[in-house]
């Protein structure tokens, strides 16, 4: 088991969408924050040989995935909205989303 936390308010305001990036993104994840809203993400992400469990809390933001991995969300959080296929799932629901495609969540 390997453990990952992400603590984007240890980093400057400014460079934190940047630092997320080249630290956690890459070509695999793109995550952009709501208008007049920086960018902040807290979270720790547990990974297995086949799995990985993410637990945290994030500002309103935009992001979308090109991992190729599969994804069953729960937002036990406020308000979020999550789209792929041109269907939406809102935040008082668990959504799935596959590999063959981007999802967007707000």
């Amino acid at each position: 088991m390997h453990r990952i936390s992400i603590r984007t308010d240890d980093w400057p305001e400014r460079e934190r969408v940047a630092m997320f990036h080249e630290v956690h993104g890459r070509d695999r994840i793109r995550v952009e924050p709501a208008r007049d809203q920086p960018l902040r993400i807290r979270a720790t992400i547990l990974r297995l040989p086949d799995l990985a469990l993410l637990s945290g809390w994030r500002s309103p933001l935009r992001s979308e995935f090109f991992d190729g991995n599969d994804r069953l969300v729960f937002n036990l959080g406020g308000p979020a909205v999550a789209t792929q296929f041109g269907g939406r799932c809102h935040s008082s629901r668990a959504t799935r989303s596959r590999s063959a495609a981007p999802i967007a969540a707000r």
